[in-house]
């Protein structure tokens, strides 16, 4: 039978259970070694990644509904998170489709594998002897997660090349003093920032409330675009204070400062400033936020889709499979 596969560039059951091993234990090197053993033997690149989505699929099944899983990917239920399974399905799904833009098939499934491992949610369960390797910080699947794994983090000492000062807009003196009880915020001179404390800030009360109180705040156009990269670390009658993402750092213009400004001064009732510093968020700004509630919204509709008795009776009936999921759209 393997000479047979090997004639035909078929997919084993043991090379996808190979490479859901290699997954399961966050292992990039054996990963490109499953890879380039396929690719000795002249493998159907296309064809693995369809398999290793019908192996995801009988893994979602076994999870979600405690069906048994075909031999090859029993095994694997219990070592593989759920959420490790979409993403692993998702993410083969697209580079099956991307394969005929990549420069040759290997370059395209290669590059599909190393997305699975670096796409892992953030505290995934790795099994196996790389589990100690998992206990840092994990790659997120998008910036805005990035951005969030980062916050968590203690602030680090600048480059030797330093980040442009943060630019203020308020009738005050930029340097008025900070109210009792303000959480820190990063310095800046004219030269560029200072070093920041060792340890992220507490959060101060204003911070905590500060996606509740932006919903109240009600910006618009450009004012909105900058406020939802912000966290709101002070304010007092006389000033607000922000910390933009440093990510975002193109966004702080004098129209967009001017315009978070007029919102400010409509929204207290008096003449109020409002200046920015530059750095790492050490919150999830409302950006952020919005990212995390749509992924996790994605996942919800995609175990739900998956789980649903009907869409697995057409499945079983047709061969059929899902190929995009998309959730409703949250209540007003």
């Amino acid at each position: 039978a393997d000479e047979v596969a090997t004639l035909l560039g078929v997919t084993r059951g043991d090379e996808v259970a190979a490479l859901l091993g290699a997954l399961a234990d966050g292992d990039k090197e054996r990963l490109l070694g499953c890879a380039a053993d396929l690719a000795e033997r002249g493998a159907d690149f296309a064809d693995v990644l369809a398999n290793l989505q019908r192996a995801c699929h009988d893994l979602a099944m076994a999870q979600a509904i405690g069906g048994e899983a075909k031999q090859d990917v029993r095994p694997f239920v219990e070592r593989i998170q759920p959420e490790d399974v979409q993403l692993y399905y998702q993410v083969a799904l697209l580079g099956g489709r991307d394969l005929q833009y990549a420069a040759d098939p290997r370059v395209g499934f290669e590059m599909t594998l190393i997305r699975m491992v670096a796409f892992r949610p953030e505290g995934s369960r790795v099994s196996g002897n790389n589990a100690a390797a998992a206990s840092g910080p994990a790659p997120m699947a998008k910036s805005g997660a990035t951005r969030e794994a980062a916050a968590a983090a203690p602030a680090a000492p600048p480059a030797t090349a330093p980040k442009p000062a943060a630019r203020g807009h308020a009738p005050r003196a930029a340097a008025a003093a900070e109210p009792k009880g303000a959480a820190p915020v990063p310095q800046t001179t004219a030269a560029g920032p200072q070093a920041t404390a060792a340890a992220p800030p507490a959060l101060s009360p204003d911070a905590e409330q500060w996606h509740e109180l932006l919903a109240e705040l009600q910006p618009t156009g450009m004012a909105a675009a900058l406020l939802r990269q912000c966290l709101l670390v002070s304010r007092d009658a006389a000033e607000w204070k922000f910390l933009l993402d440093n990510a975002q750092e193109g966004l702080l213009s004098d129209a967009r400062q001017t315009a978070v400004r007029a919102a400010v001064c409509a929204f207290t009732g008096r003449d109020t400033a409002v200046s920015f510093e530059i750095g790492a968020p050490f919150a999830e700004t409302p950006a952020q936020r919005e990212e995390r509630v749509q992924r996790e919204r994605q996942a919800a509709a995609e175990a739900a889709l998956l789980a649903d008795e009907h869409v697995q009776a057409l499945q079983r009936r047709f061969d059929a499979r899902v190929d995009a999921v998309r959730p409703l759209p949250s209540a007003p």
